[in-house]
C-alpha cells in the first residue's frame, strides 16, 4: 500500500491506529473468541501487534477508499460525501447438520 501511495503521491501520514479505537478493536476480538477462533495473545498483547502491523497501511487504505468513494464500512475511514458505516451482515449458520438455520 505505501508503494502506491507513493506512487499516487499521496504523501505519508502514517499515523498507527488513528481510526480503530481499542474499544472497537476489542469488540472484533471478542466475536474472535466467541466463535472458536483460537487466539495466541490477551487483547493487549494482541492489540500492539494489531497496530504494529496497520500502521504499514491504514493511511493508505483509507486515502484509497475515500479518492473512489468506496462503500463507507466501519473501521474504513471518511468518505467525500460523509455516511453512516454500513455494518457487515452475519450469514446464518448453514452447517450440515443445521441446514435450515
Amino acid at each position: 500500500m505505501r508503494f502506491w501511495a507513493d506512487w499516487l503521491s499521496w504523501g505519508r501520514a502514517w499515523a498507527c491506529c488513528k481510526a480503530s479505537p481499542y474499544a472497537d478493536f476489542l469488540t472484533g476480538y471478542q466475536h474472535l473468541t466467541q466463535v472458536g477462533f483460537a487466539v495466541e495473545r490477551s487483547p493487549d498483547e494482541a492489540w500492539c501487534h494489531f497496530c504494529g502491523w496497520r500502521v504499514n497501511y491504514e493511511q493508505a487504505a483509507y486515502t484509497l477508499a475515500y479518492k473512489i468513494d468506496a462503500v463507507p464500512a466501519l473501521w474504513s475511514g471518511p468518505r467525500q460525501i460523509p455516511e453512516h458505516p454500513i455494518r457487515p451482515l452475519r450469514p446464518p449458520n448453514r452447517a450440515p447438520d443445521r441446514p435450515g438455520t
